[in-house]
């Protein structure tokens, strides 16, 4: 490039020996720089450079005309730079319709130039700007060659770069060989905001990195307006412009813009020291390079994207698997905050669920720093987790302690430099918590971490919905198994300790309770008694009764109100001495009635502070209500059978009573009636007759002659033979029995004998001719009895037979009119009797056979 100028000013010193030099334009600044070639001056005294709006040679370039002044103290437009100049030539560098500057001699004569000079002058010009236009072209294409390798190569590297960092870095490192910079810095759009990832030469990058600012800020719109880079010749002149982080120092600024796929994603911002630093050349070459850099960061960005989508689906996958093997919330959470952890990279976290009780959000599951803050439980709508709960939006905090809505007392207990995010946990139809997890600055929470924790609240809910469903599932399948256990022990049996000791197992085992006990109302002794307890240390002295103004007890039965008591220790006065010694800390009790009447009272004993929930004491009730049906049966039952026996007694005496009228009005032997009732229950107990039987058979028996009360007392009384119309009514007496008793249902079951005891073996008795088994076996038994009785007994028309001729007749009988086999154990009941003596009074007794 130099030669050229060296051999011109060798011309030059032959012909102009004073003044003779290049000055070079500058188009983008509109000044002429002199070549350090220049003769006969000193460059400093020239200066950096000469706008064009002063000074001959600045109007020969504007005008592109020669000018020879002959004396230049006479011409207004001469710019003095050496005081000794008297005459001046100065002609345009010009090639076609480009201007290079202008080829300038001065002399301290006047009027030393010719017109002949201007001519050579122009024509040494005229050379000079074909050689400069040849310079420049290949300095230019050189320079391309030089930006485009320098781009390829960029690229290269920019495109195997899949990690921010080194990408940020690269970009940086490559901005500067391709526009070199005293600071430079990478701006990315993310949302509503712009957010600064990367910075070099910067006197202090920490005050820069990761500072966010608005994406309306002025110079970025003006970028994002044209899609074109925007250089500031002098920041100090431009009021757009911000000084910030230390930029006071920066005088040339060029921003230029990311674009990907036809957006713009982000800045590069180059730095100068010095004003006028940058050319649109610069501009373009940046450009260029920034479509580079910005496709790599998209790129990268969408790998790294990728790459963390696949790690949260092998997260959720493992985490969905983790809480369907999980039996509830208690083995859920903690998986879930472990998880949480180790994909932010934070040990502080809080999993946090509305709990209805106490209508407030309550830890489940915390770790780090606020697993000790000042507040744990917050209502709806209060600090950040109360208000991402009652709106159910993800709340992104840089810094809790300038938070407007972060709860004061928490927020002081972090400090500066503590920020997070705080992400609601729904189901499908509402939601039940909130996730939090602190971040430490500098770190800031990112897009992808609130993504992740959104999937993973997202995942946790429907767990937490699917167990709570489970959970009230097997719930209420154990609480309605014990109901059915209950409602079968009332059903199928009428021991109330049964009963009520399913349900104290249930308390104790199912429902949390420690120890418990049923009291049941006496009122007979107007006290409670103690039918069933369970838990206590010493069973012994909580079965106790209780007076109905003892202490605990009588709050409840007076008030007929459930009693809950958190902490007994503030009531020891009302629980009784042998239960002080237990370690009770909470006591519930229900008392029980049943239409207006005392039943008694549930109690219920914890030793750990318990509070009810309402599903708790709504079942609660529900089993009260079934331990008063149970209380209610089993006294109902033992008042009626108290009544059935008091009945059963009446009726028993009544038919022994009917029976002594009998034997009065037959003129029977005293007692005949008992003798053959309790001797005929004998021979049945022995012929293995059911005990359910041997009531009916006792009472038949009673009854046996009730038929002769419609035989009239001439017949019945007659001391002599009857004839044989006599005969055929005092057969009838049977069938006035079956008439007279088969209307009574009580004792239609009693029948067989007062009907059946005068029918044969044979089919010759009466009144039906029943033959064989078709006879009833009680009946059958009876026959014997009854015969052998009346035989062992005087009458009026015979004497008493001795018993061995009464067992010699009735075996004599066998097969006829009595029933072999029951005759055979006749025979065994009567041969077991030693010394036996029929107890019915006797006279002398006469043959058996003259009576005959």
């Amino acid at each position: 490039m130099f030669k050229p100028f060296r051999e011109l000013l060798i011309i030059g010193d032959a012909l102009y020996s004073d003044n003779y030099g290049i000055l070079l334009l500058n188009e983008e600044q509109d000044v002429l720089t002199p070549h350090f070639s220049y003769r006969g001056t000193d460059i400093e005294n020239v200066g950096v450079s000469l706008p064009i709006s002063k000074g001959i040679s600045g109007k020969v370039v504007s005008t592109r005309r020669s000018i020879r002044a002959n004396d230049v103290s006479l011409d207004t437009s001469y710019f003095e730079v050496t005081g000794n100049t008297r005459s001046e030539l100065c002609v345009p560098i010009i090639s076609g319709s480009k201007v290079f500057g202008a080829l300038n001699v001065e002399s301290n004569k006047p009027d030393i130039f010719t017109e002949k000079d201007e001519r050579l002058l122009n024509t040494i010009a005229g050379g000079l700007a074909n050689a400069l236009e040849r310079i420049q072209l290949f300095e230019a294409e050189k320079k391309r060659s030089e930006s485009a390798e320098t781009l390829m190569r960029a690229a290269t590297e920019l495109t195997n770069l899949l990690d921010l960092p080194s990408l940020h870095n690269a970009i940086l490192e490559w901005l500067y060989k391709i526009a070199p910079y005293d600071s430079a810095s990478i701006l990315e759009i993310e949302g509503g905001h712009i957010r600064i990832t990367a910075a070099k030469g910067l006197p202090n990058p920490e005050k820069v990195l990761n500072k966010i600012f608005s994406s309306s800020n002025i110079l970025c719109k003006t970028i994002n307006e044209t899609g074109q880079a925007l250089i500031i010749d002098d920041c100090r002149q431009d009021v757009r412009f911000e000084n910030w982080a230390d930029s006071q120092h920066v005088r040339g600024w060029m921003g230029v813009p990311l674009i990907s796929r036809g957006q713009v994603i982000g800045y590069l911002t180059i730095d100068s020291h010095s004003p006028h630093a940058f050319s649109q050349d610069d501009a373009v070459i940046t450009q260029t390079f920034a479509h580079q850099a910005a496709t790599s960061l998209e790129n990268t960005r969408l790998y790294i994207e990728t790459r963390q989508r696949l790690d949260e689906l092998e997260m959720v996958n493992r985490v969905s698997f983790a809480l369907r093997a999980a039996k509830d919330t208690h083995e859920m959470l903690p998986i879930l905050l472990n998880e949480i952890q180790a994909s932010i990279e934070s040990d502080t976290a809080t999993i946090l669920l509305y709990d209805p009780e106490i209508d407030a959000l309550k830890p489940h599951a915390t770790s780090g720093w606020l697993a000790s803050l000042p507040k744990t439980t917050f209502k709806p709508g209060e600090g950040i987790i109360g208000k991402v709960y009652t709106s159910g939006v993800t709340h992104v905090s840089p810094e809790f302690i300038n938070d407007p809505i972060a709860h004061t007392e928490n927020a002081n207990f972090f400090g500066k430099g503590w920020g997070g995010v705080a992400v609601p946990i729904r189901t499908a139809s509402e939601t039940i918590g909130v996730i939090m997890v602190g971040i430490p600055n500098p770190r800031q929470v990112e897009f992808h971490h609130v993504r992740l924790i959104t999937t993973l609240a997202d995942i946790a809910g429907n767990a937490i919905y699917r167990s709570s469903l489970f959970q009230k599932n097997e719930e209420q399948i154990r609480r309605l198994t014990t109901l059915r256990e209950m409602d079968t022990a009332i059903t199928s049996s009428l021991d109330l300790h049964i009963t009520l000791d399913i349900l104290t197992e249930h308390l104790t085992t199912k429902m949390g309770v420690n120890a418990a006990r049923i009291l049941v109302y006496n009122p007979n002794s107007q006290m409670l008694d103690n039918f069933t307890a369970a838990g206590f240390m010493n069973p012994a002295s909580s079965r106790q009764p209780i007076g109905i103004g003892d202490g605990l007890t009588s709050q409840i039965l007076l008030s007929r109100k459930e009693l809950f008591i958190k902490n007994i220790e503030d009531e020891t006065n009302l629980l009784p001495d042998y239960l002080s010694n237990e370690g009770f800390k909470s006591y519930y009790a229900i008392p029980l009635f049943s239409k207006g009447s005392t039943r008694g009272v549930i109690e219920t004993y914890f030793r750990d502070t318990f509070t009810p929930t309402t599903d708790w004491k709504d079942f609660l009730k529900t089993l009260a209500g079934q331990a008063t049906i149970a209380i209610d049966n089993a006294q109902l039952f033992e008042n009626l059978q108290r009544s059935n026996q008091e009945l059963s007694l009446a009726y028993d005496t009544t038919l022994e009573g009917w029976g002594k009228a009998l034997e009065l009005r037959d003129k029977e032997t005293q007692g005949h009636t008992q003798r053959v009732t309790n001797l005929t229950l004998k021979l049945a107990r022995q012929m293995g007759i059911p005990e359910s039987e041997i009531t009916h058979i006792r009472r038949g028996a009673l009854l046996h002659d009730i038929g002769k009360m419609g035989v009239p007392d001439s017949i019945l009384h007659k001391p002599g033979a009857l004839t044989d119309e006599e005969i055929a009514d005092m057969r009838k007496h049977p069938q006035y029995a079956y008439d007279l008793l088969s209307p009574i249902t009580y004792l239609r079951p009693t029948l067989d004998i007062p009907y059946c005891h005068h029918e044969w073996w044979d089919g010759n008795g009466y009144p039906r001719k029943l033959k064989g088994e078709e006879i009833p076996l009680s009946a059958r038994i009876f026959a014997i009895i009854d015969v052998w009785d009346a035989l062992l007994s005087d009458r009026p028309y015979r004497d008493a037979w001795p018993e061995a001729d009464v067992m010699k007749y009735i075996a004599g009988l066998s097969g006829k009119q009595f029933d072999p086999q029951v005759v055979n154990e006749f025979k065994k009941l009567i041969g077991a009797k030693s010394n036996f003596i029929h107890p019915a009074p006797q006279k002398t007794r006469k043959a058996a056979k003259k009576k005959k």
